[in-house]
């Protein structure tokens, strides 16, 4: 598998940053922090001595003159705070297909994904710009019956939060990713999530996103719903491609956590 000199550049810049000397605040919030419902990572960690499971369910259609394609996925990702400022993530996400046209039908589910990622916090502080973090994430390879991945593929990316207007405020992700396939190349990609509390336990959340190779902006609306300092519910729809008619998503999550700080 042959990378971009870019990609080598940027994951050489990560590792400079990450080993940078920085005055940091402690990252353990009185809430739990995640960044669903939203596409857009975030650029804090939980803390050390803390343990965090994010989950959702999504429903997906992509509906043509010749095709109707459904798609149901239930994500899981666990962190776990190691040190104040890093933390490892694994993820598993399970998918069932669905497709139906005049002359086919067919149905294939399984495990879809196998993830393993590393975050680490660069700073945080008051001001315009808030937080800053380098995190990366390998697709494993794995192989069954109906899904698989062959070879190792990754992402690596910088994820920053500004403070805009009053409560308003701003993610942005860049980086590169890899499928892993063969003769693959890295595809540069972004994403942009805005949020801004409508009260104390609700948040409303809008993602713009997209690969640069092809260029197809996508799109997300979220609320996000306090239920407890532990515990935090989430739904959003999206749409995503060309078509802003024709593929759809609703996604519905929770996430809570454990300290033994």
């Amino acid at each position: 598998m042959k990378l971009s000199r870019s990609v080598w550049v940027y994951a050489g810049l990560g590792v400079v940053l990450m080993v940078l000397p920085t005055v940091l605040k402690g990252q353990f919030a009185q809430r739990i922090r995640t960044a669903r419902p939203s596409v857009t990572m975030g650029t804090y960690t939980i803390g050390q001595n803390v343990l965090q499971w994010q989950t959702g369910m999504r429903w997906q259609d992509l509906h043509t003159d010749q095709l109707d394609h459904d798609i149901f996925l239930y994500r899981n990702t666990l962190r776990w705070g190691f040190l104040e400022h890093w933390e490892l993530s694994g993820v598993i996400n399970y998918q069932q297909d669905r497709d139906a046209s005049l002359q086919h039908r067919a149905l294939q589910h399984g495990i879809k994904t196998v993830r393993l990622g590393l975050r680490h916090n660069l700073f945080e502080k008051a001001g315009f710009l808030k937080a800053a973090a380098i995190q990366g994430r390998l697709w494993l390879p794995f192989t069954q019956n109906d899904y698989q991945q062959k070879q190792l593929g990754g992402r690596v990316m910088a994820s920053v939060s500004y403070r805009l207007l009053g409560q308003l405020q701003l993610i942005t992700n860049g980086g590169w990713k890899w499928t892993g396939q063969v003769a693959s190349k890295a595809i540069p990609f972004f994403s942009l999530r805005f949020s801004h509390p409508l009260s104390h336990q609700l948040s409303l959340v809008v993602d713009y996103f997209s690969d640069f190779h092809p260029f197809e902006l996508d799109y997300a609306i979220g609320i996000g719903y306090f239920i407890s300092p532990a515990w935090k519910l989430d739904v959003a729809v999206g749409s995503l491609g060309e078509s802003l008619t024709n593929h759809r998503y609703l996604e519905i999550g929770w996430a809570t956590r454990i300290d033994w700080r």
